[in-house]
């Protein structure tokens, strides 16, 4: 009898790299302008390197389960039904506002074509986003089968459009606009990494499709493990060639009016067009652009259709369906006729939710089912360590959007921003951005010293703890200690000086200098104590 033939690692592969590579994508050379080219590639790496974790992670919880057995039913028999709840709830929510994001821009991007191709037709952005979602809202109301027919066309569009015109932008890039030595006003980076996390960790999203291919490939681990990689490991070049091909051409300062409608596509396309030596790439990327959008619609709005169906446990027929298609699309069609403009904003609420579901929850399935089955033929290197290092980027994600809304951490507008980091230590009023630091650097340092630390925990805890806030301290209070670094790393008297400033001026965080002096004093009575130690045992032998 012939064994049946496993499954290509390739197609494996293109369902994972499918699934990151969406609209999303289109976010990031926004999303990351603050901390532009080589803070983008820097941060790439290291979310890619998260994510791949977490989804590993949760390939080996998904592997003591039969075959079939869904992202669910996982998380309901290993966390239990209330764990279960927060991450429906939260996939939920990622589908809406990812829906509304598409609906935004897939509109104003039909308003830019018909600006184009068609002048005579008047059209606005209210009846351009209607038209978008009303007429790919039917696609998916239809079928499955209807929205595998459009995906299937779209796709192929996309992936022509993407390669002509990518290689047309790549070609055209310009190390000087890439590097941003033309930089006019603001020019500082580190500040703005924080608020660049939530938008990229979306365009890492394929966790969803780990337990599909746990049954595609007969619970082959090593199989699974090679498609996750090889994915992902895709789309993270196709990403980097693509914040290349935008910020080689654009340049930074030339954000400003993309960031202040929201990270319109249409806004980033109609600049980017300006900068474009051949005008026939301009006509490729907007259609690779609103390929993209609406294939990522269709795929997301499916399975929010499918989701609420369940959910409600609607009917297939036709009322059923119909009832389902209200549900699914004029919750999101009525927000993005209220703030037109919100397309990077939604990403990066798409971000806060996924850091629930695609790297917490993974990191939690993968704890349990390591007290459930201790013995398992398949396990992620790296120990339990790796986990809490997941967990703890899923919570500094959550930080990072909750903090950019409130103000807590800059965020780069493409100008001059400056004034957001401006806010003087010697105030006696002391600010909100104050508290949230020492919080942060309280459980930080707590956290660290618990998971790496054996002895010595409390000198270490409170060494570190006052490093940090010196460090948090320069971040957010003062970039001119940063630039004072980048621009003269020789020259540490100006280092010193700024560093000691903290130390002596920011009477906001007393906490950390009294931990500090009191393991000081812990550390010269350890000193002590061991001299006083020595010289009595030579003492003691001598004769």
């Amino acid at each position: 009898m012939n064994k049946q033939k496993s499954p290509s690692l390739l197609g494996g592969s293109m369902i994972i790299a499918g699934t990151a590579i969406g609209a999303g994508m289109l976010a990031n050379p926004t999303a990351m302008s603050g901390i532009w080219f080589t803070g983008s590639v820097l941060l790439f790496l290291f979310i890619w390197g998260v994510t791949t974790l977490s989804a590993l992670m949760l390939l080996e919880a998904n592997l003591h389960f039969e075959k079939g057995a869904n992202f669910d039913t996982i998380t309901t028999q290993l966390l239990g039904k209330g764990w279960n709840i927060l991450n429906g709830i939260s996939v939920a929510f990622t589908l809406y506002i990812l829906t509304y994001a598409y609906i935004t821009s897939g509109g104003s991007i039909t308003e830019s074509l018909f600006q184009r191709f068609a002048p005579e037709i008047p059209i606005n952005h209210t009846s351009a986003a209607l038209l978008f979602c009303l007429a790919l809202a039917l696609f998916v109301s239809i079928s499955t089968k209807a929205v595998d027919r459009m995906s299937t066309i779209l796709i192929g569009g996309m992936v022509i459009a993407f390669f002509l015109s990518t290689t047309g932008l790549l070609t055209s890039a310009k190390s000087d606009i890439l590097l941003n030595e033309v930089a006019q006003g603001e020019t500082s980076y580190l500040p703005y990494l924080l608020s660049a996390i939530p938008t990229c960790l979306v365009s890492f999203g394929y966790h969803i499709c780990v337990p599909t291919l746990v049954n595609y490939y007969n619970k082959n681990g090593k199989k699974v493990t090679y498609a996750v990689l090889i994915g992902s490991l895709l789309a993270l070049l196709i990403y980097i060639s693509w914040q290349m091909a935008v910020q080689g051409n654009l340049p930074r300062a030339e954000f400003a009016p993309i960031i202040a409608k929201g990270g319109d596509v249409a806004t980033l396309l109609g600049a980017l067009n300006r900068y474009i030596p051949i005008q026939s790439i301009g006509v490729l990327l907007d259609f690779f652009a609103y390929m993209a959008i609406a294939s990522s619609f269709l795929g997301v709005t499916l399975g929010l259709f499918d989701y609420i169906a369940d959910l409600l446990k609607l009917g297939n027929d036709l009322w059923g369906r119909v009832k389902t298609a209200l549900i699914t699309f004029v919750p999101p069609l009525l927000m993005s006729l209220l703030y037109p403009y919100g397309f990077v904003t939604a990403i990066g609420y798409a971000g806060l939710a996924v850091s629930i579901w695609m790297v917490i929850i993974p990191a939690l399935l993968v704890h349990a089912s390591r007290k459930k089955y201790p013995k398992s033929s398949y396990k992620v290197f790296g120990g339990n360590k790796l986990i809490y290092l997941v967990v703890a980027f899923g919570l500094l994600n959550i930080f990072c959007y909750i903090a950019g809304q409130m103000g807590w951490i800059p965020i780069f507008k493409g100008e001059n921003n400056k004034q957001l980091l401006s806010l003087s230590i010697m105030e006696e009023d002391y600010s909100i951005y104050a508290y949230s630091g020492l919080v942060f650097t309280f459980f930080a340092s707590l956290f660290l010293t618990h998971l790496f630390i054996r002895k010595h925990r409390f000198i270490c805890f409170a060494v570190l703890n006052w490093v940090l806030c010196i460090t948090f301290s320069r971040i957010a209070w003062d970039d001119f200690y940063w630039e004072v670094c980048l621009e003269n790393p020789w020259d540490y008297s100006s280092r010193f000086y700024y560093f000691v400033q903290g130390f002596y001026f920011m009477p906001i965080f007393p906490l950390q200098h009294i931990l500090l002096l009191i393991a000081i004093f812990l550390i010269i009575r350890k000193l002590v104590l061991k001299v006083l130690n020595y010289v009595r045992k030579s003492h003691t032998n001598s004769p």
